[in-house]
């Protein structure tokens, strides 16, 4: 189901009338997302391993890594990231468990100042439960994340409801990303 959304924004971003595309981008609270990354200063974030970690100063929204303590994978987790300059993914597996964290700041169509607002405003945690597990969706600093947990075992209890996506969500601190 993801990824028929994802090729539905795609096929939008690539087809739709360039009027409509004018300013694809969010704009982002840069204020706020330092005075974040300020709170976390102390926090253990989880660090990707791929050589592509060193590029998140070429994103232009928010990069938010999980504490490791939200992790719950033992300590045997492979963690890559990959940054774009208006998107990032990170993937993290371990333990019969894959979680997947995005954040974007492509807008399109781009909404009108009221529904921008309203974006920019909101902080709650959409979570909906997928066939393998838990999604939860958020807007924070006038960016789009997402947060999706899946387990190979049913019945693992990271996945029997949404608490450890959600909490995985919660856990997120700015660890990077940049203004141009």
């Amino acid at each position: 189901m993801r990824r028929a959304a994802a090729l539905a924004v795609l096929a939008l971003l690539v087809f739709a009338a360039p009027a409509a595309l004018a300013q694809p981008y969010a704009e982002i609270d840069w204020a706020a997302a330092r005075a974040g990354q300020a709170q976390a200063a102390g926090a253990v974030l989880v660090q990707p391993a791929n050589p592509a970690a060193a590029n998140l100063g070429v994103v232009r929204l928010p990069v938010l890594l999980p504490e490791a303590a939200a992790m719950r994978m033992g300590g045997a987790e492979r963690t890559m990231i990959f940054p774009r300059e208006n998107a990032w993914a990170l993937n993290i597996t371990g333990d019969g468990v894959t979680v997947e964290i995005t954040g974007t700041r492509v807008a399109a169509p781009r909404p009108g100042p009221a529904a921008a607002a309203r974006l920019r405003a909101a902080q709650d945690y959409q979570t909906v439960a997928t066939e393998t597990g838990w999604e939860v969706n958020f807007s924070r600093y006038g960016a789009a994340y997402s947060v999706t947990v899946e387990c190979l075992r049913p019945r693992d209890a990271r996945c029997t409801d949404g608490d450890y996506a959600l909490g995985m969500a919660r856990s997120l601190r700015v660890a990077g990303g940049a203004p141009r």
